[in-house]
């Protein structure tokens, strides 16, 4: 059974607790504040759950009150990091032949963008009272920047758009080694 904040066992109880409180507010005429009570219980139970984690998730786009590392995928094109700590690994994408756009958007959080530096990319930052560090030594507190890379590669570029509000956003180049191999022709292993 799930216990979480958005579950129907969560609302059950509190919706139960309130209707037996007025019905003892009203039947035996105690002042109870049934608003206030229900509402500190409420924001006892979120601290809680915030505490061990009770609400926090993480998928494959998604960072929500929690920490962990989301690998760039062909299919997915949105990633949020939402009151938590990640890292977006972009280095593992393969090299393509046309042009390739993400959306990240860090809220609340601080995230770090991992990029091979021989692909060619853009990235496009928007920060709101929040901090972009781009690899050009640039940084971003309120305003948009703007950095690319080996725009003159044969490759199609990745663009990155990102939004920051209230985070950190960091973007790291990374030296991602090809490992080739090549055929024996000796049927030596």
């Amino acid at each position: 059974m799930n216990y979480g904040l958005f579950s129907g066992f969560f609302w059950g109880v509190m919706l139960i607790a309130a209707g037996v409180l007025m019905v003892l507010k009203n039947l035996l005429r105690l002042n109870i504040p049934v608003f206030k009570l229900l509402l500190g219980v409420f924001f006892v139970y979120l601290g809680i759950s915030m505490l061990i984690g009770g609400f926090s998730r993480r998928s494959g786009d998604e960072i929500l009150f929690s920490s962990g590392t989301l690998k760039a995928d062909e299919m997915q094109k949105d990633y949020n990091v939402i009151f938590g700590q990640g890292k977006i690994d972009f280095a593992s994408l393969a090299p393509c032949d046309t042009v390739r756009t993400f959306d990240v958007n860090v809220i609340f959080s601080g995230a770090e963008l991992l990029i091979d530096s021989s692909m060619q990319f853009e990235v496009k930052t928007s920060a709101v009272f929040a901090s972009a560090d781009l690899p050009n030594d640039k940084k971003v507190s309120f305003g948009s920047g703007q950095y690319k890379a080996n725009q003159d590669s044969a490759q199609a570029k990745i663009v990155i758009n990102s939004n920051v509000v209230f985070g950190t956003l960091r973007v790291s180049l990374l030296k991602v080694e090809t490992v080739e191999t090549s055929a024996d022709t000796n049927g030596e292993i």
